[in-house]
């Protein structure tokens, strides 16, 4: 798999040639606003999605669609909402009749996929989903790859498995004393651009920024780009 970023480290396309998958981001800000994936050199889906600050909100996922060899083939669109926790992080996503389309699977504390056995008589570990509804979002700020089990957190690259960082914070010491580590406690903190973590959704947009010093002086961008490198 190949990636690709802007000058300010925002993800921009990821491609695999030897399957024929590409994928294409359109950012608002510091959020995804659309993806689109392509498959054989064709638009085979679209997904737009509206965030407040780093909490999904809604999306809609488009797709072509052929009920009958015989007609034409149409584009069929899905709007879904989401309900988050106190981090921003999906719990469900629901339909316009208020039918639950998508839940997150079952992970540990810091966002490993867990998988139990049938016969436990506890619920499906998988969660209940539609794969096309699934918005492919793990904590706050943090986008799910599956060719590498790893998520693409803006500035760095997370590790579920050891909920750890792949490289030290590109902030140094300004971001903790722990450079590799994500939060203290994922149910309560965030880190949603990989450089410092906060306690509060509606804070943390503002006090990255200012951090960062991204809104005084846009060319420090080159020393953040760093972080995400695996």
């Amino acid at each position: 798999w190949e990636y690709r970023h802007d000058a300010s480290g925002r993800r921009t396309e990821k491609r695999c040639d030897r399957k024929k998958i590409r994928f294409t981001y359109l950012w608002d800000g510091d959020s995804i606003a659309e993806i689109r994936e392509y498959r054989d050199d064709k638009l085979y889906s679209v997904r737009h999605l509206v965030f407040n600050g780093f909490e999904l909100i809604s999306q809609q996922f488009s797709r072509e669609r052929q009920a009958h060899p015989s007609v034409a083939p149409l584009w069929v669109t899905r709007t879904n909402h989401a309900v988050s926790d106190l981090t921003g992080r999906p719990l469900m996503l629901f339909n316009s009749e208020g039918k639950t389309v998508w839940r997150p699977g079952q992970t540990s504390l810091w966002g490993l996929a867990l998988s139990l056995p049938a016969d436990t008589g506890y619920p499906d570990p998988r969660g209940e989903w539609d794969p096309e509804a699934d918005p492919g979002l793990l904590y706050a700020g943090q986008w799910q790859d599956a060719e590498s089990g790893l998520c693409y957190n803006r500035f760095r690259y997370y590790e579920p498995e050891t909920g750890m960082y792949l490289v030290s914070d590109p902030l140094g010491l300004l971001g903790g004393e722990q450079t590799y580590r994500y939060v203290p406690n994922p149910l309560r903190w965030i880190d949603p651009l990989g450089l410092n973590k906060g306690a509060s959704l509606s804070k943390m947009m503002n006090s990255s920024s200012d951090l960062m010093g991204l809104r005084r002086q846009p060319q420090n961008f080159w020393r953040l780009y760093r972080g995400k490198d695996i």
